[in-house]
């Protein structure tokens, strides 16, 4: 990279997104711990994640309107403050009112920094974004390992659960200080990359209403991310009710989820993997790891879920960066309108289908979180069919 202020800022960024899929996962391997300490039951559970993605839809659609009007670099500031004081409060173990919203607010932060980052990577390494991106989203799946392995260990050597929120907590903040430290070093040299200048009033809203291919990739995001919420949240619950895992066991799901889909999506960024077809990925990678879930759920053995779980990861551990960059291929001058949009779709997902996961699994037993995610991945893989190159945006 020629300018290395900008690469600075890259790996900011990429520590960020790190330490905020820490904070994203935590529900997962939290979610035993929070249930027995506020007494809230199986069914009830599910308002958390709910909760946490409210906020999160709230924060996407607000960007979606002023997003393009502000420097990114310096705003990316705020997001890591929220998360990281939400964290910290959240260590505390307060009542059960003032914990749920926390998560609202550790929502709004986690939005806050995906736009954000999905919207400054392309723009300081534009030159390579779908490569970029796919390290960023790798980067992410590392923070999600780290935190499931450091809870299953911390949990198992009877350190309180609300512990976990504070180290949370004190990284966010830490890297607070260094988003500050960046803007300072970085400013002047990063500006014209982060302050969208070409976007202002490039492409009205309107279109972006009446475009069935935004619309379709906005689908297949909602279907995936549904899936890939109900493995990463809930498998490590199925996994100590199924069978009475300890906390380092049942994290074990997360760690093979992301263990799987971290490594490739720093591959596919990094390697010739990204001059496959991005269609196809998306397509056979999202149907193949609805089979391999599938093949998990027939033999119901621990391990049997571990290697589906891993392999669904390794699948389709691009599909979100391919999402992204697909969409940004219609309008490639408005990455922060395209990025929002699909982010929302993203967290749409996420209000809705921890509610669902945790109401069919009080109802119809654990056995369901599998066929939840294994029709929704496939759906989406699915949906791919449909996608349609465009060089240029449809005429208006």
């Amino acid at each position: 990279m020629k300018n290395k202020k900008a690469l600075i800022f890259v790996i900011i960024v990429y520590l960020v997104a790190f330490c905020t899929n820490m904070g994203n996962s935590i529900t997962g391997p939290m979610l035993n711990d929070v249930i027995n300490h506020y007494g809230i039951g199986l069914a009830g559970s599910g308002t958390i994640s709910s909760l946490q993605n409210v906020g999160s839809v709230l924060t996407s659609i607000l960007f979606v309107l002023w997003l393009k009007r502000y420097n990114r670099a310096r705003l990316f500031l705020v997001p890591a403050l929220v998360i990281g004081c939400s964290a910290i409060f959240m260590g505390l173990a307060p009542q059960y009112g003032i914990f749920v919203t926390l998560y609202f607010t550790m929502g709004v932060g986690i939005a806050f920094t995906d736009v954000l980052a999905n919207a400054l990577i392309p723009d300081l390494l534009s030159d390579s974004k779908t490569a970029a991106l796919s390290i960023l989203h790798g980067m992410a799946g590392l923070g999600a390992v780290t935190l499931a392995i450091f809870s299953g260990v911390l949990l198992d050597s009877g350190a309180a659960w609300n512990r976990v929120y504070s180290i949370v907590g004190i990284c966010m903040l830490v890297l607070a200080i260094a988003i500050a430290a960046g803007n300072i070093i970085c400013g002047k040299e990063i500006l014209p990359m982060v302050t969208p200048v070409e976007e202002k009033g490039s492409t009205p809203i309107k279109v972006f209403l009446i475009d069935k291919m935004i619309w379709l990739m906005l689908v297949i995001m909602i279907l995936y991310a549904a899936a890939q919420s109900t493995v990463a949240v809930w498998m490590p619950q199925y996994c100590k009710e199924v069978f009475g895992s300890t906390a380092m066991e049942a994290n074990g799901a997360l760690i093979a989820y992301w263990s799987g889909a971290a490594p490739v999506r720093i591959l596919y960024g990094t390697t010739g993997l990204k001059k496959l077809d991005t269609r196809k990925v998306l397509i056979y990678g999202n149907v193949l790891s609805g089979i391999a879930l599938l093949i998990g759920l027939v033999f119901r053995s621990y391990w049997a879920v571990i290697i589906s779980i891993w392999l669904f990861g390794v699948l389709n551990a691009v599909a979100i960066p391919l999402i992204i960059s697909i969409a940004n291929s219609y309008y490639p001058s408005d990455s922060s309108m395209v990025s929002s949009a699909m982010i929302l779709g993203l967290y749409i997902a996420t209000i809705i289908i921890p509610v669902v996961v945790a109401n069919c699994a009080f109802a119809l037993g654990m056995n369901s979180i599998f066929v939840i995610a294994i029709v929704l991945v496939i759906a989406s893989g699915l949906l791919g069919i449909c996608i349609k190159s465009r060089s240029v945006p449809d005429a208006v």
